[in-house]
């Protein structure tokens, strides 16, 4: 072997050590279990109650971060840092408050605010920043965020609010950064009363479901956040005791939300096994979003049908016809691989050669 191969196999170990580590001790610095003793405002974006509240009371049950999440949230705080540092020192805001911390002991709900911005005319401003992959459009507003279809951005209108109304605060600023071109869209939030009523009328639930949990599983046995031992190849060891306190608390928990649209990246979901709950008929019947995306489909049907039958024969055809790239009209039809087999590609050029912005 020459020593160029040498050189370079080393080098292509000592860069897959490097990946390895960084990922390990970005894993690392998150992998500590979070036993909150209240409610954070940024979960009360969540709808389902009954997430926020098995993070209060059985957090070791969350599934483990993967290595990728805890490198997302590790960008998140040098993304944070870094706006401040441009904001304050190449921008000349003056800031102040940072990672302020707050709590309101009655409805056992915490917050931390990244920083207050010193705007003119109005004075201190809370800010929070977010760094994301894709920003909110120049058209989007504040009230925009509370509605719109992103999960993510409801959350945080969500967390602000909550910041705004117990700091006692009209607006603030939901500064996103996008983390591919380091643009900024700022965007002006105002107090919203109505929308923060049904925030702090969560919190209060998930107080309550929280107590009353805790209250029953005492019956059985002291309560603890520690959670189970681990075996050897670290599967939780439940005892007897311990399940026997989870199934007498359990009808204290808030009752799973009926569209499901959360479950699927709760870190809960297989303690909460929301595929074997069913879900009340009654609440079905008037279930707006359901209703709409059935009837989408049931209009989009009769067009699959049609598309699904002259396909096959389309294929039918190429499959007893030599060669992968033929031309009908203005059709440009090929054949491509696609897994053990082979699709058709079928593109109307003239479509294609046409922008939108061609006249029709």
């Amino acid at each position: 072997m020459s020593t160029e191969t040498e050189a370079l196999q080393q080098l292509q170990t000592f860069a897959a050590d490097l990946e390895r580590r960084q990922l390990d001790g970005r894993l690392k610095r998150r992998a500590s279990l979070w036993k909150p003793t209240a409610t954070s405002a940024t979960q009360l974006g969540y709808e389902c109650e009954r997430r926020i509240v098995y993070q209060r009371v059985l957090p070791w049950a969350a599934e483990p971060i993967s290595a990728e999440l805890a490198s997302i949230f590790e960008e998140g705080n040098y993304h944070e840092r870094q706006v401040l540092r441009e904001l304050e020192e190449d921008l000349g805001i003056p800031l102040r408050e940072r990672n302020a911390t707050f709590r309101d002991a009655d409805l056992e709900l915490v917050g931390q605010l990244d920083a207050e911005a010193k705007v003119p005319a109005l004075g201190w401003v809370p800010v929070e920043v977010k760094g994301l992959a894709f920003i909110p459009g120049d058209d989007v507003e504040g009230a925009d965020l509370a509605d719109g279809p992103v999960a993510l951005h409801r959350r945080y209108f969500a967390q602000l609010q909550v910041y705004l109304f117990l700091r006692g605060k009209p607006a603030g600023l939901l500064l996103f950064k996008s983390k591919a071109t380091g643009r900024w869209r700022v965007v002006p939030v105002a107090l919203d009363y109505e929308r923060t009523e049904v925030l702090l009328r969560r919190a209060e639930r998930v107080r309550d479901a929280v107590r009353a949990y805790i209250a029953a599983f005492a019956t059985v046995m002291p309560y603890t956040q520690d959670g189970p031992d681990h075996d050897e190849a670290g599967v939780s060891i439940i005892t007897a005791g311990r399940r026997a306190g989870m199934l007498t608390a359990e009808p204290h928990l808030p009752a799973r939300i009926p569209d499901r649209s959360e479950c699927g990246s709760c870190p809960f979901r297989r303690t909460c096994n929301p595929s074997e709950a069913p879900v009340d008929p009654a609440l079905l019947v008037d279930d707006q979003a359901l209703i709409t995306d059935l009837v989408v489909m049931a209009e989009a049907k009769p067009h699959r049908l049609v598309y699904e039958k002259k396909y096959k024969a389309v294929r039918n055809r190429f499959a007893l016809t030599g060669g992968s790239v033929f031309f009908a009209g203005p059709f440009k039809v090929e054949k491509k691989p696609h897994g053990s087999s082979w699709r058709l590609d079928i593109t109307n050029q003239e479509e294609a050669h046409r922008g939108p912005a061609d006249p029709e």
